[in-house]
């Protein structure tokens, strides 16, 4: 499968992309733009965003609403993406 076949529209690609060139300094807000673009759907809790997919909810994120998160973040998000991805079978997304 390809990505164009999985429904996720070219944006989230390239956002996701951008996010592997350069891990740091991105906001919650990019997170959440990201993670909503591959079908997670968030869940606010306390100082944190909870986000799990929508076809997969043992497929999760934590991500802290704080103004500029560390690389490990972003580190999880892509996991979680590819996790994603790769359970939908599309392997070329790179």
């Amino acid at each position: 499968m390809t990505p164009g076949d999985a429904g996720y529209p070219s944006g989230a690609y390239k956002r996701l992309a951008r996010t592997r060139r350069s891990r740091s300094d991105w906001s919650a807000q990019h997170f959440d733009a990201l993670l909503k673009g591959f079908g997670f759907e968030p869940c606010d809790k306390g100082k944190h965003t909870f986000y799990a997919h929508g076809d997969f909810p043992d497929v999760y994120v934590v991500v802290p609403r704080s103004r500029r998160l560390r690389c490990y973040v972003a580190d999880q998000v892509i996991d979680a993406i590819d996790d994603v991805l790769a359970r939908k079978g599309i392997t070329d997304h790179e």
